[in-house]
């Protein structure tokens, strides 16, 4: 017979408009938790992410004991992630920034793009995109619709969060862009 495994932590940020379907079976049919955790080396650490999973802030204790929290005025902490990013950056290094809102991640965005066309890691062109900002090859871009007319391969298509880096920029506007984890083309 057929088995469907659905694995998860319904305890967790779904994603936008998921719509609660792990919350829903967890509390509906008598799903299996797993009771070992098995992505953190420090046990100590692993303790604590279980205490912050149900609401226990003492959880917090640990990542403050290892000076892991950092604290600041919005425009402060904005700049110390902009610095770590652009040090990771000039070194080679894959570093993500995360925003709260559309307009800072876009503000962001802009920031980068021009200093890694200083860098030399990206083409002064561009194409513009839905937020302002532009995009031409060397960017790294995510794909926000899903569109299943666009293939990358046989057997994957554009999804929205994909990761792509624009390999070609076409006189008509259009970018051809490579799938940072398969590799598809479209």
């Amino acid at each position: 017979s057929d088995l469907v495994r659905l694995l998860g932590d319904y305890r967790q940020l779904g994603a936008v408009e998921s719509g609660g379907a792990l919350r829903l079976i967890a509390h509906e049919s008598g799903a299996v938790e797993l009771s070992t955790l098995y992505r953190f080396a420090d046990p100590v650490e692993a303790e604590a992410t279980l205490k912050i999973r149900v609401g226990d802030t003492a959880g917090l204790d640990f990542y403050q004991h290892a000076g892991r929290i950092r604290h600041g005025s919005h425009q402060s902490m904005t700049e110390r992630v902009y610095a770590g990013w652009k040090a990771d950056m000039l070194t080679g290094r894959t570093a993500l920034m995360v925003a709260a809102t559309n307009a800072e991640v876009a503000e962001l965005c802009g920031r980068a793009r021009a200093d890694r066309v200083a860098a030399g890691q990206v083409e002064a062109g561009g194409v513009r995109l839905h937020d302002g900002n532009r995009a031409g090859v060397g960017d790294l871009i995510v794909t926000r619709d899903n569109n299943r007319r666009l293939r990358a391969g046989v057997r994957d298509f554009v999804k929205n969060g994909d990761g792509w880096r624009v390999v070609e920029r076409h006189a008509d506007g259009a970018l051809s862009v490579q799938h940072l984890e398969h590799h598809g083309r479209v």
